[in-house]
């Protein structure tokens, strides 16, 4: 059989075989990762680090937008008016913020513009260092009071809950002039609709 698939006859045939099984399954590998617990809550910080609302929000598990109005003016009747809220903002960044795509590039520029001038240079890096398996009733146990928050003000449904997991990750930046700064996260992940997505974080330095 292998005479025969690398006989010069086949061989072309038998190596273009080869590298299409191999590039399939590199590519089957990297969608399974980059959709696994790991790779979210690694791209989660590294989107927190960047100051990237947008990135950060399609890896939460709730409906970002609406709990960030309620956390604005939570006091207001009118806390979920996004006119408000823009209005608010404009005048807390001193930019014409009309829309959501405005407040994040806004936000981002402007963090980002802080840390340069905290930091000097720097570069950060990450790696993940644990992952924890939570039962279903395990998540919901521990975070009580915030999800009834967010079923009750973001869209969210913890009977979606299929599990969860806690994945740690280590992150280190090195500042031109504050030195190294090291830091760890703790992010709490949930299986919904069989999609890893952010429940919640914690970070200490």
């Amino acid at each position: 059989f292998f005479k025969k698939c690398f006989s010069k006859e086949n061989l072309k045939k038998t190596i273009a075989v080869i590298l299409l099984t191999a590039i399939v399954i590199g590519g089957t590998y990297g969608v399974i990762y980059y959709n696994s617990p790991e790779s979210v809550a690694l791209r989660f910080v590294k989107a927190r680090s960047n100051s990237d609302l947008k990135a950060q929000e399609k890896l939460l598990a709730y409906d970002y937008r609406t709990y960030t109005l309620y956390l604005s003016n939570s006091e207001d009747e009118e806390a979920f008016d996004e006119e408000a809220f823009f209005e608010s903002t404009s005048d807390k960044f001193e930019e014409d913020i009309n829309s959501w795509e405005d407040y994040f590039r806004v936000y981002q520029t402007q963090a980002l513009e802080f840390y340069e001038d905290i930091y000097g240079d720097y570069k950060i890096t990450y790696s993940v260092s644990k992952t924890k398996d939570l039962s279903e009733r395990k998540v919901k146990a521990s975070n009580e009071s915030f999800l009834s928050a967010l079923e009750e003000i973001a869209n969210f449904d913890s009977d979606t809950i299929e599990e969860g997991k806690y994945v740690t990750v280590k992150g280190k930046t090195d500042t031109e002039e504050l030195g190294i700064i090291r830091y760890t996260y703790t992010v709490t992940l949930v299986k919904v609709s069989n999609s890893w997505k952010v429940l919640d974080y914690d970070v200490k330095t």
